[in-house]
Order: structure tokens, then C-alpha cells, then sequence
């Protein structure tokens, strides 16, 4: 455990720990292949090794609702990703565009009909 009381720059050493592990976690996630979840557990255990959560604050965080829905659509997608069906889907819904605008205006009309007419 680290000494809470150690202040740097106005901050906690637990709040710089804090700082770090999310700068981190952003730097891991966006330059690198090492998955999600080991990422994000990696990160845990560094705020569990340092004090800055309890064992019942760090799970509690992984059993939120938000976090399983967005666990659930990764399984989802890479399910339609492995079936092909996404790739079925944006050929056959977006078709096969010739430039960057028609790309783009066949991606964004339908969100704007979804906006004006929500289901």
C-alpha cells in the first residue's frame, strides 16, 4: 500500500496513480493489439497492488450494468464479424459507393431519417 497522504503538484500520489493508469489504458487501447479486457484488468490490478480501490470497489465496477451491455455487444459484433453477416450487411445495405461524399451520404442519410422519424 502507498501513503496516501504524499501530496505532488496539489494531487494524492492515489490520484496521480489514477492519472497514469487511464493515460495508459488510452495509450495501450490506441496503440496496440493487446485486447480490451486484459487492458482494462491490467489496469485494475494496478489500482488494486496501489491502494487506490478496495477488492469490492474494483469488481463492483465490472458488474454495472453498462459495462456487461457493452461486454455483450463485443460478443455480438465479433459474432456477426465471424458469420460474415456484417460484411453481408454493409455491401448489400451500403452497397458499393465511388467516392468519399457518396460514402459518406449514404451513411448519413439514414441517421438523419432516424433522427427527424425515431421509431
Amino acid at each position: 500500500m502507498i501513503d496516501s497522504e504524499l501530496i505532488f503538484l496539489g494531487f494524492s500520489i492515489h490520484a496521480w496513480i489514477t492519472v497514469l493508469t487511464v493515460v495508459g489504458i488510452f495509450f495501450v487501447m490506441s496503440r496496440s493489439r493487446i485486447p480490451a479486457e486484459v487492458a482494462f484488468l491490467g489496469a485494475l490490478t494496478i489500482l488494486l497492488v496501489t491502494g487506490v480501490v478496495t477488492e469490492e470497489e474494483g469488481m463492483a465496477g465490472f458488474g454495472s450494468e453498462p459495462v456487461v451491455v457493452h461486454a455483450a455487444f463485443f460478443v455480438i459484433i465479433a459474432g456477426l464479424m465471424q458469420t460474415g453477416v456484417l460484411y453481408w450487411l454493409t455491401k448489400h445495405v451500403l452497397g458499393d459507393p465511388k467516392n468519399y461524399k457518396s460514402a459518406l451520404l449514404r451513411l448519413m442519410v439514414p441517421f438523419v431519417i432516424n433522427i427527424i422519424y425515431p421509431l
